[in-house]
């Protein structure tokens, strides 16, 4: 865990390189990487719940969007200046919209709200469950034995 938090972790949390990688954990059954990603998940879920780790969002958005992304393009320089915090990333398509319809492009009338991780309800922690891409569709074609399969 140590040595995830300190080689993968710390660094992208700097923006360095690493933030563009995808983390794979590979290794044999039983080599303790579902109870690795179980263990960071629940970190999350309880470190969210902290006044340190307080996590804001745009109200009402279902994607949970990033208040920062209000703030536009032409000031980020500055606003970087002043607050010492970059800010990556654009709107979703459902908030500019909510911007521009309900609060007339007035991005400080716009409501925020804390949320709190929850991998249960879906909020900032989801879950992917790989398959054999060999069992995919197979079906379609009658037999695996098919070239198309």
């Amino acid at each position: 865990m140590e040595k995830l938090v300190d080689e993968y972790l710390h660094p992208a949390a700097r923006r360095l390189d690493v933030r563009h990688r995808i983390l794979l954990l590979m290794g044999p059954v039983s080599g303790g990487k579902s109870t690795l990603v179980t263990l960071l998940k629940r970190g999350l879920e309880e470190y969210s719940r902290t006044e340190e780790g307080a996590v804001y969002a745009i109200k009402g958005c279902p994607m949970h969007e990033e208040p920062l992304h209000l703030v536009p393009a032409a000031v980020r320089d500055a606003f970087a200046r002043e607050y010492n915090l970059h800010i990556e990333g654009e709107l979703c398509p459902a908030c500019r919209l909510r911007v521009e319809t309900e609060y007339g492009g007035r991005i400080e009338e716009v409501p925020v709200e804390r949320i709190f991780f929850s991998e249960e309800q879906r909020v900032g922690i989801g879950t992917f469950a790989p398959s054999d891409p060999k069992s995919q569709d197979i079906a379609e074609y009658g037999a695996e034995s098919d070239p198309r399969a």
